[in-house]
Parts: C-alpha cells; sequence; structure tokens
C-alpha cells in the first residue's frame, strides 16, 4: 500500500518487485601522461566502487621516510665502483656521471657520482643489499653485494642506452595472410617488457609511434580493437537466480558493441644493442581476425591470448 490510489489500483494488477542490487567492482587504470616532446609517463592505479560508491581516498598520504642522516653516517664499509655501459659491438666502456646509491631493506644512502667510469664510497654494512646507478638516457643499473666486512670490495654496475626509435606497425589479416596498414578507427595497446632487466614500456598506437627499448629479451604483448562497421548486438538474457527456498530471474537488455577486438596476442623477440644503433626505426605485426558478429565470438578474442608466433604466416619484428 501507497497511498496513492492508482499505484494501489495498478498493483493489484501487476506484480512488481523491487530489487535493490548492491555491487563491489575494482578496475584497474593506467594512466599516461605525454608531453610535447613526445615523452611519456605511466602509473596504475586502481578504481574502487564499494557498495555502490566510488571510493575515495582521504587520509592523508604518508610520507615514505627517508633514512636517517644518522643511519647513512653508518655507512663505514669501503667500496669501489666502476660504473659500466655496453657498446653495440657488445663490449663494455665506462660511463661518466652515474648517480650510485645502496640500499639495505628500507634504507637507501646516497654513494656518489662516478667520475671517469669510477667512484669510491663508504656503504652500510649489509647482507644482500644493491647498488643502484643511474643516469638519464639510461635504464638503472643494478648489482647485489653483500657488504659483511670491513674489507675493501670492488664491483661495477651496468647501465643500458635507451634507443627511442620510430614505431610502424604492420596487421596481418588472418583471412588472407595479407599485410596492410592500421585503419583509421583501429587502436593497438602495446605492452613490451624484459623481466630479468626490469623494464617494460607501454604504447598506444597510432597515437604513439616511438618504441624505446635497451638490448634485451622481451615478450611482447598486443591488444587490437577496431570500431564494429555492423553492430554487434549481446541479445537480451534472462537468469534464474536461486537463494535458498526463493528464485527469482534478472532480465538483462540486449544491447549494442559499438567497439570490438579483433587480434589479442603475444610473442617473444630478442633485440641487441648493435641492432639499436644501427636501426632506422622498427615494424612490428599484429595478427587481426575477422570482426566478431556475436556475444561469443567477441569473448573468444577478448579472453584468449594468441602465441602468435607460432602461426606459419606471422612475421617478427624487422629492425
Amino acid at each position: 500500500h501507497t497511498g496513492d490510489p492508482v499505484s494501489d489500483f495498478m498493483q493489484q494488477i501487476v506484480c512488481i518487485n523491487h530489487w535493490r542490487f548492491i555491487y563491489d567492482i575494482r578496475i584497474p587504470v593506467l594512466v599516461s601522461i605525454t608531453n610535447a616532446d613526445g615523452e611519456s609517463f605511466q602509473f596504475a592505479t586502481e578504481v574502487i566502487i564499494d557498495n555502490n560508491q566510488v571510493q575515495e581516498y582521504t587520509d592523508v598520504a604518508q610520507d615514505i621516510p627517508e633514512p636517517s642522516e644518522e643511519a647513512c653516517q653508518g655507512a663505514q664499509t669501503p667500496i669501489d665502483v666502476t660504473t659500466l655501459t655496453r657498446t653495440p659491438d657488445g663490449s663494455f666502456v665506462t660511463l661518466n656521471d652515474v648517480s650510485l646509491a645502496y640500499t639495505c631493506g628500507a634504507i637507501r644512502c646516497d654513494a656518489g657520482v662516478s667520475n671517469n667510469g669510477r667512484a669510491i664510497a663508504s656503504v652500510l654494512a649489509c647482507v644482500n643489499g644493491h647498488l643502484i646507478g643511474e643516469k638519464h638516457g639510461y635504464h638503472r643499473g643494478k648489482t647485489w653485494v653483500s657488504t659483511t666486512s670491513d674489507e675493501s670490495y670492488q664491483t661495477s654496475v651496468i647501465l643500458d642506452k635507451i634507443e627511442t626509435i620510430p614505431l610502424t606497425i604492420k596487421v596481418i589479416d588472418t583471412t588472407t595472410g595479407l599485410l596492410r596498414d592500421v585503419y583509421d578507427d583501429e587502436n593497438i595497446m602495446l605492452s613490451i617488457y624484459d623481466d630479468t632487466k626490469e623494464y617494460a614500456t607501454y604504447i598506444s598506437y597510432p597515437d604513439e609511434t616511438t618504441l624505446s627499448f635497451i638490448e634485451g629479451s622481451y615478450t611482447i604483448q598486443y591488444t587490437l580493437t577496431r570500431e564494429s562497421t555492423w553492430p554487434i548486438i549481446i541479445p537480451e538474457k534472462t537468469h534464474e537466480v536461486c537463494s535458498q527456498d526463493t528464485c527469482y530471474t534478472i532480465d538483462i537488455p540486449a544491447f549494442e558493441e559499438e567497439t570490438a577486438i579483433t587480434g589479442n596476442g603475444r610473442f617473444t623477440y630478442d633485440v641487441s644493442a648493435s641492432e639499436l644503433s644501427e636501426t632506422q626505426g622498427i615494424t612490428l605485426y599484429v595478427v587481426a581476425h575477422p570482426l566478431p558478429s556475436n556475444r561469443e565470438q567477441l569473448l573468444a578474442l577478448a579472453l584468449t591470448e594468441e602465441e602468435v608466433g607460432a602461426l606459419p604466416y606471422f612475421r617478427y619484428p624487422e629492425l
């Protein structure tokens, strides 16, 4: 009974149930910021919906405490560090002006800057600490060093030069095996990483048309999306849900999907310093399937990551 005579009359004729759904959702988000020079900064975050409410972080951000001067003043173990980088022929040469730091657990202490490829400093006594070398234009170098005695330690840190090169992507059509350019309504998300060297980069093509590489062994993952040239209708569905002795149905209305995944694959690729130094650019190849025409085909492409390197018509990158 609502007090409204019209509503009361209608409820006698039509059975109306009001269901209140409460959702908890966690959505990963990758934020990419690119300046006019094409330099990108990317970071991941998470959108959290808790009980249908967007969760907001209201606490004051906690600053990570800097290592106390007192802790770093306890550094008494001498260490002799050579800072190096690889040349295109695979040999090593000294690298100047590398900023060094030694970390032991949560404590990080400055270890000076290399001069003529060498730095002598005192570090904390530590088991499984690591020495870090950083310089703009180079990937961070890291060497594990245990400094548990008063003896002088000699070690080296190797930094790989980051080469930024033009990127072109070509599409392999699975229906014909032929190559084509990327369509205007297509977008390709690339994830390129080397777990051993802890190096990773992410590209959205064709918005970004350069790629930053170091010498390494990479896993390359891609997702190819395209605006659908015909409507992909997700049909209406009815689900029956039972809880204890009560059952009810949920009607999901039909809707139209405008963007579809047409390729989702991965492959491995090795690149050397000499190849990077000599190349004028890199061409990557991705595999495209026909546009899905129904929900099942759409889900199959979205949830299946192909090992495309095994496909007979696949092509590996060309430098």
